[in-house]
């Protein structure tokens, strides 16, 4: 199988814009929620189908062992 990686870097609150927005994304999160979401689009985008594998393994394990992981 073979494997692809994808990077995602985003510069963070405060990094962007004018002064202003600089200072209240630095000091108070300003923008946190707006990056949050562009970091889940990312992963959805680009998420590939063969990461299920693992997961359906550790189902059938749980439900061998009686255990919810």
């Amino acid at each position: 199988m073979e494997s692809h990686r994808r990077g995602f870097f985003d510069e963070g609150v405060g990094a962007e814009g004018n002064w202003w927005h600089n200072l209240l994304g630095g000091t108070s999160g300003l923008g946190l929620y707006e990056k949050i979401l562009e970091c889940y689009k990312f992963l959805v985008e680009n998420h590939q189908q063969e990461c299920h594998g693992l997961r359906e393994k550790t189902r059938s394990t749980s439900r061998q062992t009686g255990r919810n992981i």
